[in-house]
């Protein structure tokens, strides 16, 4: 196959031609063609190289810690305390309390749907010792944070990547006899009037919105 030089105009076969950008195929002793294939060369020793170099490693991403809600101090995503599930369990069980059970629901199938009620954002948390496990959980600036106070927060996913028992931190064991039973019977007597009072705010806020 012959091509016609884009330079001199003689014919000459493809594989005695050069491309040049911009131009077409030229004869290979013109200068312009040999520079042309130079800076080809150049490009494809460029590229090579720059595959052969090992590539950045990603940088995580730390979010700011110091917002109205808590975060985890691994990964940075909000969330809430135990504290703060269990606020949110009573007034959904007083919700139910209220509205009374249904036709055919048990007790447990009250709990269920009290459970469905709670309006809880974000991801569990836990507040946990900065130890070993914990230290290889934290990195960036907040880790000098951890460092001054001894503990940490972290989510479940998180605290289990280091081997940390979570649902042990969120939520430790409690000795459930006859005596504690009674004394949560009399708290939540005592605090139904405040959660009705936080049922009736919610419920106003829903009717605004």
């Amino acid at each position: 196959m012959t091509v016609t030089c884009c330079i001199c105009g003689a014919q000459v076969s493809k594989r005695k031609s050069l491309e040049v950008p911009g131009k077409g195929r030229a004869c290979r002793h013109h200068d312009e063609a040999k520079a042309a294939l130079a800076d080809k060369q150049d490009d494809e020793a460029a590229k090579r190289k720059a595959e052969r170099e090992p590539k950045p490693k990603r940088q995580r991403e730390y979010r700011p810690y110091l917002t109205d809600r808590p975060r985890c101090y691994g990964c940075g995503d909000e969330g809430f305390f135990r504290q703060e599930a269990a606020q949110a369990m009573l007034v959904a069980m007083r919700r139910v309390e209220r509205d009374g059970f249904r036709e055919g629901e048990s007790f447990f199938d009250a709990m269920d749907r009290a459970r469905e009620l709670t309006n809880l954002e974000g991801v569990a948390l836990a507040r946990v010792p900065f130890g070993e496990q914990a230290k290889r959980a934290v990195r960036g600036p907040q880790r000098e944070i951890c460092e001054t106070a001894g503990a940490t927060i972290l989510c479940q996913k998180c605290a289990e990547k280091v081997g940390i028992d979570f649902k042990a931190a969120f939520s430790p064991p409690i000795e459930m006899n006859t005596k504690a039973l009674n004394m949560m019977c009399v708290v939540a007597e005592m605090v139904k009037t405040d959660l009705d009072k936080i049922i009736d705010e919610e419920d106003a806020q829903r009717e605004e919105g």
